[in-house]
């Protein structure tokens, strides 16, 4: 199906662009001919992609973030590990051990993962699906607020390796949070748009072999790229879900764990709220390490009045992490494979991702390519959102002076388009994924004709592809070369034997790209005019889809989405003001403090020099006592000196009388 962008008018502005990421989403726009990353009301530059339930409220971002040590069974986080895979995926099942919520398989849903949490003093149950798009419509009111007008179109960015599946999920995401999806790319092709509208390298230098490594906090995501001055052309895409920040993260988490387990005899490995703060605590641990080649991690209260403190160096967070660090090079060596190139094709490497300011990340990727320079001169964390507004306002038409061609790789069916002035958008695979089949039963649910209706669509788009690549071909330069018409004609015979092997409608397609075929006019116009039967097949399968999901869809979320939602942004906006004014008033509080504070050091002073005269007049005391016993002790020894005198007056007199009576008697 084509869509085509002449660049007149605005229809479709304001156009966003939205970095849905696992850890973190961001969102952008382009006006006054940049992008400029939109602030949430926080005044931060990035939202969590995080969701929590309480008793009284839905918070999401960073007040759901900032709760989770203390509710980590009703904060969910990590929904896009989740979207668009079915509940039995080993994935998913190896995820669920490590999260603190509880992920269940509904099965009035088929193989679908659920994830359970308590709202409002009630068990709910939330799809991936569901908990992003309360993401998502948090990034358009974000959006919204900034530009004071309704935003009519968005880009929103999902991992290179994400499959059919897991893009459809994304989309349907985004049209539950209310926005229009102009199309969805790759992470590391927006990283890369944004880069050649920052450096103009593609204007400067022509065509470039450019690989874009993308390492954040949940993925990693790399594609090798040729860029040149009106073509950005995806060659080859790899990556995975289990490779990122919180992994390394995680490898310390088990070590701490262990660590206290050791020293204390404790056990916190089922303890959500106490492995939530040490998740915490391992985060900005990470961080400093990249900056410091020691620190020490530090927990008060941490478990049972115990405080946890340990000491953690760079070169033991490599070794403990040396596995995770070597396997970043191997989704790199295969796209340099799948691309047929080798390491000294590459012209430049792009980083991008929170993950790749660690050390060891450079170190590696700089020894693969033999000292080749990296370039992280683009904002690691915003460059996704960037791109993915520039890419907005480009298919909104607002970007009038800037042409391009987005061609993704063939399995994902990307691309724009540009010939002749003209660009022609070619969505996605993705675009038009609906699992959904027309009811003749109630009983038949929406997922369980999920591989049925997949198939319709990629026979329905395979056909439209082809229909497209014949009826806009264009007179040949030089003939049609004899082995590929022997391919034509073998593809085309087999087709006729089955005509609904999207496989080989695929293939022909791709074969059709690389050639020009002449081809009369009266059999274009035939062509085109079956094309456009097919196109209003998609779009019936398409209002089929909305039906199906208007029945699906549950309630609960979309409450969510437009009552709970604003009600939080009101409370938080609210407890903004609050907050300015406990702000005020602990500063006033401070200044009174400061005061007393002054006041006690001068009553101490004075207590000092009071308590130095105190000791002075204590000693001068005990002189003056000393002086008073031994005047005492003298005044005594007179008085006993008197009694012994009047003692021996009153013995001389009996021995005078008795002696005066002897001679009288004689």
């Amino acid at each position: 199906m084509s869509r085509i962008i002449n660049g007149e008018g605005d229809a479709m502005w304001p156009a966003i662009g939205i970095d849905l990421g696992t850890k973190h989403s961001c969102v952008g726009v382009w006006q006054h001919d940049c992008v400029e990353i939109i602030l949430n009301e926080q005044g931060n530059r990035r939202t969590p992609s995080c969701v929590a339930f309480t008793e009284t409220e839905l918070l999401v971002g960073d007040a759901a973030e900032s709760q989770a040590a203390v509710n980590p069974t009703n904060t969910i986080f990590d929904a896009k590990k989740l979207i668009g895979r079915k509940f039995t995926d080993k994935v998913v099942q190896s995820d669920i051990k490590l999260w603190p919520f509880k992920v269940l398989n509904d099965p009035m849903k088929g193989d679908k993962p659920m994830i359970e949490v308590s709202y409002k003093g009630e068990v709910k149950h939330f799809s991936a699906e569901g908990i992003s798009s309360i993401v998502l419509m948090r990034m358009k009111e974000t959006a919204e607020a900034y530009l004071g007008t309704k935003v009519k179109g968005a880009v929103i960015t999902v991992p290179a390796f994400f499959n059919d599946s897991q893009r459809q999920a994304t989309k349907e995401a985004a049209t539950i949070a209310g926005l229009n999806v102009m199309q969805i790319i790759d992470e590391p092709t927006a990283a890369a748009i944004a880069y050649s509208f920052e450096r103009k390298t593609v204007d400067n230098n022509g065509k470039r072999n450019v690989l874009v490594f993308d390492l954040g906090g949940r993925t990693l995501n790399v594609s090798l790229m040729v860029l040149d001055k009106s073509s950005y052309e995806v060659k080859a895409v790899n990556g995975g879900t289990h490779l990122g920040g919180v992994d390394f993260n995680n490898i310390m988490m088990k070590h701490f764990v262990e660590e206290f387990q050791s020293k204390h005899n404790k056990d916190i490995s089922d303890n959500p709220r106490s492995l939530g703060r040490l998740r915490a605590a391992c985060e900005t641990t990470k961080w400093f390490l990249s900056e410091a080649l020691h620190t020490i991690t530090e927990i008060d209260w941490f478990y049972d009045g115990i405080h946890f403190s340990s000491e953690m160096s760079r070169a033991i967070f490599e070794r403990f992490n040396i596995d995770l660090f070597k396997y970043c090079l191997t989704p790199v060596e295969q796209c340099l494979r799948d691309a047929m190139m080798r390491k000294e094709d590459v012209d430049e490497i792009i980083l991008i991702g929170g993950s790749t300011r660690i050390p060891k990340v450079e170190q590696l990727l700089k020894d693969f390519f033999n000292g080749k320079r990296l370039f992280n001169d683009l904002n690691v964390v915003e460059a996704v959102a960037s791109g993915a507004a520039i890419h907005a306002a480009f298919l909104s038409g607002v970007l009038q002076n800037q042409r391009y061609t987005l061609m993704d790789v063939p399995s994902l069916s990307l691309g724009v388009e540009i010939n002749d002035g003209d660009t022609t958008d070619i969505e996605e695979d993705a675009e038009d994924t609906t699992d959904v089949e027309e009811d003749t039963e109630d009983t038949t649910d929406v997922e369980e004709d999920a591989e049925d209706m997949t198939d319709i669509r990629l026979l329905l788009k395979s056909v439209d592809s082809l229909l497209e690549s014949f009826g806009d071909s264009k007179p040949a330069i030089k003939p049609f070369p004899p082995h590929m018409k022997r391919m034509v004609v073998k593809i085309l015979t087999k087709l006729k034997q089955n005509i609904s092997d999207t496989n080989l409608l695929k293939i022909l397609c791709g074969v059709l790209r690389e050639v020009n075929i002449s081809i009369p006019e009266h059999l274009r116009t035939t062509l085109r005019g079956l094309e456009q039967t097919v196109i209003a097949s998609q779009r019936q399968l398409l209002d089929r889809v909305a039906e199906k999901e208007a029945a699906c869809i549950d309630p609960q979320v979309v409450a969510l989405g437009n009552s709970d939602l604003i009600t939080s942004k009101k409370r938080i906006i609210s407890s903004s003001a609050n907050r300015d004014r406990l702000k005020a008033d602990i500063a006033d509080v401070n200044a009174t403090i400061a005061g007393l504070m002054e006041k006690r050091a001068s009553l101490e002073r004075d207590l000092a020099s009071e308590e130095s005269i105190l000791v002075g007049l204590t000693d001068s005391l005990a002189t003056e006592m000393e002086s008073a016993r031994m005047r005492r002790n003298r005044i005594t020894s007179f008085q006993n000196a008197e009694k012994l005198e009047d003692e021996a007056r009153r013995s001389l007199g009996i021995a005078v009388d008795c002696l005066a009576k002897f001679f009288e008697s004689l």
